[in-house]
């Protein structure tokens, strides 16, 4: 009964807060939306079957649509980025967990759940529609097999059996213990975008937080099969009138068909109108209200299906322009929708007078004038008295006039909405221009651009990123694997500490990237003079230069550096900065084993030199000596010789002069009659 006469109170508290919600069709809010979805697919204006009639010019200015696809285009490099934010470390210890975190809450809302779709929607919705919302959830998936037994295991047995392998894994005997059900729940962690028009919340809350919003209420419609497979009682839900038509005209304006989409065949196809809603309410009577999620189904929340207590709001909202102490902000319909239908007026008024002047005018008496001729413009015109019955009316010709009009008007776009159409014109205006007059032209008018990409960085992106990080560490139920640094780890998010502070990355401007990456290119080469001249862990390091070289990949529009880039701090780098210093060691050890044979070679060549020497000193003594006394010897020689000559030739004169007294004496006797004295 209690549950009963609490489902009442919330079922009235919704259907009141509904009534009074901003954003719905009876307000000026959905109405704006409702005008910015007619004027993005060029819906007919007012008076425009008048003017077919009249055979006028129906065409339309595209202003509005132009603007937010260009706006859109512009902040794709946000969209593609990976790891579009970076939670911000707590500590020199918490940096490679919050870096961890970081890649694995991207890697959810990016892999897992088509990151890129999700923002583009929500962004388009947001440029069009004055905010975009994404919410952030997570489902059951339950996995059921079987096991049967033999019947013979022992007690052990079937206690290993029974006993859960994984996390999120239970086990249960059945069919009188001849079987196990296993049974296996995963958590998927979702995020989607959220249409603008199914959101609605309380009005004038003056806060921009969601988180401080009293009610608010996401629209969705159900077939009654899909209610009771999430739970809810059967009897209820099939007690509920379905709903056929689309009531909700900003929803019409989206469908390119006006074809009824909400009827089933079926009763279980049959699709139910739901709500929902999380609101803030004391339902215990403490004086202090909690936060509740209920749902409630049938037109403005009529049956309340459910309640119960949550921990938080999973929508997250942003806008281009934000509107101080308002949820709503402002998009760029309301800033171009003038500008459009003035465009549009000139367009057809331009148009309708070249018309004019290309077939001509003629006052025509009609009882003399074959009428059909004059009307068809076929050329000729037959008249019985053509030059009194069909006579030409001048014509202005406002050309120019209409040029210098839409001219202003566009000048009024860049003024109001940024430069995104003027700057897919620039490489044209080049030709007429200085480049550099031109770049400084379309670089302040893409700071508004930039502006809006900030602007949903900051509200959008952010909250959502954070939603999947509160999502991922409270109701994650086992551990994840994910690449980080180019190497498997595993990251547990049970573990994980309560984060609020990042850093977004947003999209840059073609004149933002191109100053952004000729500057981190700079950097990049002072840094690696800094290395080469001895100033590593001085003025720069091998982190500072990866980071610098990682920035300028980002800037570039290349996805993972780590495609190219080695981490100084990964696995890799460590194990090859080890090797590295091993292989140095091996060389100091080789090189002072070569200096110490070097020593040992040049020590045993100084010895030789000097035995060497010693030895020629030795040889050049003996030398002398014995060339000393061989000169000695053949001095002596030489006197022995010269005193031996001597003599000899001393005793030859000697012998000489005696055989010749001996031969004058014999002649003497001789003559004197061979008497000798």
């Amino acid at each position: 009964m209690a549950s009963t006469r609490k489902k009442q109170k919330f079922a009235s508290i919704v259907r009141n807060e509904l009534s009074r919600a901003e954003s719905r069709d009876a307000h000026d809010v959905g109405a704006n939306r409702a005008s910015a979805l007619a004027a993005y697919r060029l819906a007919p204006l007012e008076g425009d079957d008048s003017r077919l009639d009249n055979g006028q010019a129906i065409d339309q200015s595209a202003d509005v649509a132009d603007m937010v696809n260009a706006c859109l285009a512009q902040m794709t490099p946000m969209l593609t980025t990976d790891c579009a934010i970076q939670f911000e470390p707590e500590g020199a210890q918490d940096e490679d967990s919050a870096r961890a975190e970081s890649q694995a809450v991207d890697n959810v809302i990016q892999s897992d759940n088509a990151g890129y779709v999700t923002f583009s929607t929500a962004f388009h919705d947001a440029l069009l529609l004055r905010n975009g919302w994404t919410k952030v959830f997570v489902e059951d998936d339950i996995e059921v097999r079987e096991m049967a037994l033999e019947g013979d295991e022992t007690a052990e047995e079937i206690n290993i059996l029974t006993t859960p392998k994984r996390p999120g894994e239970e086990r249960e005997m059945i069919n009188d213990g001849l079987g196990i059900r296993i049974t296996t729940t995963r958590k998927k962690f979702r995020c989607c975008a959220v249409p603008t028009e199914n959101i609605t919340y309380n009005a004038n809350e003056d806060s921009n937080d969601v988180d401080e919003l009293r009610f608010i209420a996401e629209r969705m419609i159900l077939t009654r099969s899909e209610l009771v497979e999430m739970g809810y009682s059967k009897r209820e839900v099939y007690a509920l009138n379905q709903t056929t038509d689309e009531t909700n005209i900003q929803s019409r304006y989206r469908n390119k068909s006006s074809e009824e989409t909400h009827i089933g065949e079926t009763p279980d196809q049959e699709a139910i109108q739901c709500h929902e809603c999380y609101l803030k309410v004391d339902m215990d009577n403490d004086g202090v209200a909690e936060l509740y999620r209920v749902f409630t189904a049938g037109d403005e929340g009529q049956v309340c299906l459910g309640y119960e207590r949550a921990e938080l709001v999973p929508y997250a909202t942003g806008s281009p322009f934000i509107s101080p102490h308002r949820i709503t902000g402002e998009s760029l319909f309301d800033r171009l929708w003038q500008i459009q239908i003035s465009k549009t007026k000139i367009l057809r008024y331009s148009l309708d007078e070249m018309q004019k002047n290309t077939y001509g005018r003629f006052v025509v008496d009609e009882t003399q004038t074959r009428m059909d001729d004059v009307l068809n413009w076929s050329g000729v015109i037959r008249s019985q008295n053509p030059t009194q019955a069909v006579i030409p009316v001048a014509q202005h010709n406002s050309d120019a006039q209409f040029q210098t009009a839409l001219e202003y008007q566009d000048k009024l776009r860049s003024e109001r909405g940024g430069a995104a159409l003027d700057m897919q014109a620039a490489e044209m205006q080049i030709h007429g221009e200085t480049a550099h007059g031109i770049e400084r032209q379309v670089s302040l008018r893409e700071m508004l651009t930039a502006m809006m990409a900030r602007n949903l960085g900051e509200t959008l992106v952010r909250r959502t990123y954070r939603l999947m990080h509160d999502f991922l560490r409270m109701y994650s139920n086992s551990p994840m694997e994910m690449k980080l640094n180019g190497e498997w780890q595993t990251v547990d998010p049970r573990q994980w500490r309560k984060r609020t502070r990042m850093n977004i990355k947003v999209g840059l401007s073609a004149g933002e990237k191109s100053r952004k990456t000729a500057a981190l290119n700079q950097m990049i080469q002072m840094q690696i003079g800094m290395l080469t001249n001895g100033k590593d862990g001085i003025l720069t390091d091998e982190g500072s230069l990866y980071n610098a070289m990682a920035d300028w990949a980002y800037a570039s529009d290349l996805d993972n550096p780590d495609s190219y880039l080695v981490n100084p701090a990964s696995e890799q780098a460590m194990q090859t900065k080890q090797q590295r210093a091993q292989q140095g060691q091996q060389m100091q050890q080789i090189q002072m084993q070569l200096a110490q044979m070097q020593a040992k070679q040049l020590e045993t060549a100084e010895k030789v030199k000097g035995e060497i020497e010693l030895l020629k000193h030795r040889d050049e003594m003996a030398y002398k000596y014995w060339s000393d006394r061989l000169k000695s010897e053949t001095e002596e020689a030489k006197v022995v010789a010269q005193s031996t000559t001597d003599l000899t030739k001393a005793q030859l004169q000697g012998e000489q002069r005696e055989r010749a007294q001996q031969r004058g004496a014999d002649e003497g006797a001789a003559r004197n009659g061979g008497v000798t004295e």
